[in-house]
């Protein structure tokens, strides 16, 4: 089940997120659970960002994170990931694609021109290239 993320989903996130970021690119930068917290209320209050939250009747599997903006020469608007991640222990289903088709219907319902996702944190980039491409 893919559903919006919750005030509640914040400690888990936050683990969630230090599991990225030992797997990811940014290992070796500081992770500042305490600035992760107040980000995840930013996520809950203010309408330009968005988390989606996978989860089934085992606990979690994984998040998707993103924003819409203007881009700096028009009013028209973007949306952008900020990251996706699903545990390692749960990869290999339909996640990863239901958070991206979740957060590509959150931006077109707020008008989004475009949608721009990539990967910066180094984990599987050709497997996210190629499905990014499938969807």
């Amino acid at each position: 089940m893919i559903r919006d993320m919750e005030e509640k989903d914040i400690p888990y996130l936050i683990d969630l997120g230090y599991q990225l970021h030992q797997e990811g690119n940014f290992k070796n930068l500081d992770y500042d659970k305490e600035k992760c917290k107040k980000f995840g209320l930013i996520l809950l209050t203010n309408p330009k960002f968005k988390c989606f939250v996978s989860e089934d009747d085992k606990g979690y599997i994984g998040m998707m994170m993103g924003y819409i903006e203007t881009y700096i020469f028009s009013n028209q608007k973007y949306a952008s990931d900020l990251l996706l991640y699903v545990d390692p222990e749960r990869r290999g289903g339909l996640s990863a694609a239901r958070l991206i088709k979740a957060f590509e219907k959150w931006a077109k319902s707020n008008e989004a021109e475009e949608i721009r996702n990539g990967s910066m944190n180094g984990i599987n980039v050709d497997l996210i290239k190629k499905l990014y491409k499938k969807l």
